[in-house]
């Protein structure tokens, strides 16, 4: 525990979701941003079909905005002043739940769920956890590490409530250990004047079944909207194929991500893949997402890959961003699938990444990394591959394993056939493979019985079950 006594802060003050979408949007006009894109030729909102092979209408969607993923200039970064982080008004101690800036949150770390979240540095901080059928609260050693960040996003800080700022934080972490498996826990963190809690079921024993979230791409506008959809369901876990937030984007913070995905994050683990956005100006990968979210996962040499293990199936979440298909990557796959095959416990794996092996929307297809891992996952257990990247939803069905695409978390959302001309000229035979196709935002919800059975649904934000499949 840090040795600080707590100081005086800000009085929090609420700002909901409509706020946030508002002031987003007051914002983007104010920066100049070009949203004309959100309409058609005629002057009304463009939807585009969701299509199933006979060509018959599954569901609309929103435009296609694509043109706006491009960088930001390094000028609007260099052009600000770093914020004193250390002092009681800090801008950040006017945030909802100020003084905690972000979180918290909980990850899979093997057998245990580790509990982070970071906060203004002159606050001291108190966790317990409790068993929800009955019994005591048992404190947690909660360890806090002080570290001076310089990643600031957008360069004008006062534009956003929610940006990103210079200075000096401290990053909490505990560990829960000694988790009855399957039962559910009730956490609470005290933190200067804030008291925050939630919940979470621990991981499931073999036999067990559960219920998983994929989400990806969770950019803003749409990401408060899908958030809202999922708060709706029960779930477990929380799985993210990355694109957690979009420094491209002006109004894509750190901090706005933590903000609106904290009704999820407070309810389950999240265990997150690394996108492209992940990596963007200044030094966001490693100021941000190993800072945040390294501590995840188990059987990983690195901080950018992992593996759990959750009931009868383990996820391996890996990163197509960096040498996927290198020897100490496929090595590890290789291992992570031997030790399904191995264990009577495990019954089958579900392999994610962010970027997609088959597609026709906005990016082409990896087929490089196809040609090398899709033999390598038709030897092992694995009924089904999950990724992002492009902002709509595709299930394909190859030699016997689904390929999911869903990043439909909130970006603006992607034409489902941008590559399609491409794709059928020069790779006529993947045209068969496409089954369901949509341009929404959404999320899927994956149910899995005690052996590994799943049944998958996609929901999109207008409440509307629009895909739905047994594996």
């Amino acid at each position: 525990m840090s040795d600080r006594s707590p100081s005086a802060a800000k009085p929090p003050r609420s700002l909901s979701r409509r706020d946030f979408i508002q002031r987003a949007t007051q914002a983007s006009a104010a920066l100049g941003l070009i949203l004309a894109g959100c309409e058609d030729d005629s002057g009304e909102g463009a939807r585009a079909d969701a299509r199933a092979p006979d060509g018959g209408v599954l569901d609309s969607g929103a435009p296609d905005l694509g043109t706006l993923d491009g960088g930001a200039p390094d000028a609007e970064l260099q052009d600000s002043e770093p914020a004193d982080g250390a002092l009681p008004d800090h801008p950040l101690a006017s945030l909802p739940d100020a003084p905690v800036v972000k979180g918290p949150w909980l990850h899979i770390l093997g057998d245990e769920i580790v509990l982070r979240f970071e906060s203004l540095p002159h606050f001291s901080a108190t966790a317990s956890v409790r068993p929800e059928a009955g019994g005591e609260p048992v404190a947690l050693d909660l360890q806090g590490e002080d570290q001076q960040v310089e990643f600031q996003w957008p360069s004008r800080p006062e534009r956003l409530d929610f940006g990103d700022h210079r200075g000096l934080y401290t990053l909490w972490t505990a560990r829960l250990r000694d988790l009855t498996p399957g039962a559910r826990y009730t956490w609470t963190v005290d933190i200067g004047p804030a008291n925050v809690s939630g919940s979470f079921r621990a991981p499931p024993a073999p036999g067990e079944g559960f219920t998983a979230v994929w989400l990806s791409d969770t950019m803003w506008p749409g990401s408060p909207l899908v958030t809202a959809l999922i708060a709706e369901w029960d779930f477990d876990v929380l799985l993210h194929g990355g694109d957690i937030q979009y420094m491209t984007n002006p109004l894509d913070t750190w901090n706005g991500m933590f903000h609106h995905m904290a009704p999820l994050m407070r309810r389950a683990p999240i265990q997150l893949c690394v996108g492209n956005h992940e990596s963007e100006l200044q030094d966001e990968y490693t100021t941000q997402y190993v800072r945040l979210f390294g501590v995840q996962g188990d059987n990983a040499p690195r901080e950018d890959f992992h593996t759990f293990d959750y009931g009868s199936l383990r996820f391996i979440m890996m990163n197509s961003e960096a040498d996927q298909t290198g020897p100490e990557q496929l090595q590890w796959l290789q291992a992570q699938l031997d030790g399904v095959s191995a264990d009577d416990d495990l019954k089958r794996a579900v392999v994610a990444f962010h970027r997609p092996l088959y597609t026709f929307s906005k990016a082409s297809a990896n087929r490089g990394a196809r040609a090398t891992l899709a033999p390598i996952l038709q030897a092992a257990p694995v009924p089904l591959v999950l990724t992002g990247h492009n902002h709509c939803y595709e299930r394909f069905q190859a030699d016997g394993i689904t390929y999911v695409v869903d990043g439909g978390g909130g970006a603006f959302t992607y034409d489902i056939d941008a590559t399609r001309p491409e794709v059928e000229a020069e790779h006529p035979e993947e045209i068969p493979l496409r089954l369901v196709a949509e341009q929404t935002h959404g999320a899927m919800r994956i149910q899995v019985d005690g052996e590994g059975g799943m049944i998958i649904e996609r929901w999109n934000i207008d409440g509307e079950l629009t895909d739905r499949f047994e594996i």
